[in-house]
């Protein structure tokens, strides 16, 4: 999960997926394969929008542990981005509707399996989870460039969670937990019960 990166590989990365953001705009492959140089060595991510604003996320909570040179090379690739949707708003909403319907399949999938009662699939929700937040990551982006997503398909996935649900403690490390009010996360604080128990 991003945010168990290093700052200095998350800026890394940002600054390459940001420098290469028009060119993704402008091809056809949604999950856009990356080499990047990073002080841990050679990264292979996938280059997507949500996988860009993640890792920006990430820096941007932690801006007060960045030195100058870091806190100026984030600035950049904040303009890179906004620069990007206004310039490329109609394929910059496409792609992040690709990456949405991708990203709902993936968890519609996690969720049967969840709740077809493997017990595997329980075990890993604390990791699986992410996808959901991606989705909510996705959402706010697209309400900045006006990009519509079939809303009405997570509320119906949110529901199928809820039927299995236990209230619980925020399940990610606590510096997380004031990023994620409980209100608009409640999928982070708790966990699934086993479906032989609902």
């Amino acid at each position: 999960m991003i945010w168990q990166e290093k700052l200095d590989t998350a800026l890394a990365e940002a600054k390459e997926m940001a420098k290469a953001l028009p060119k993704y705009l402008d091809q056809d492959e949604l999950f856009w394969q990356m080499i990047i140089h990073t002080p841990e060595g050679d990264k292979l991510p996938k280059m997507t929008i949500g996988g860009l604003l993640e890792r920006v996320r990430h820096l941007e909570r932690n801006r007060e542990r960045l030195d100058g040179t870091a806190q100026e090379s984030l600035r950049q690739i904040e303009e890179s981005i906004d620069d990007a949707r206004s310039r490329f708003r109609e394929a910059y909403a496409k792609f992040l509707q690709k990456e949405f319907s991708s990203y709902l399949h993936s968890w519609h999938w996690y969720l049967d399996d969840l709740l077809s009662g493997n017990g595997d699939a329980l075990d890993r929700y604390p990791q699986e989870v992410s996808i959901r937040e991606r989705i909510e990551l996705l959402i706010e982006e697209a309400g900045k460039v006006g990009a519509e997503l079939p809303l009405e398909k997570v509320k119906a996935e949110d529901e199928r969670l809820r039927r299995i649900w236990s209230e619980g403690d925020f399940i990610w490390p606590k510096e997380l937990q004031k990023f994620y009010p409980k209100d608009r996360y409640w999928w982070l604080y708790g966990k699934p019960r086993p479906v032989e128990d609902d």
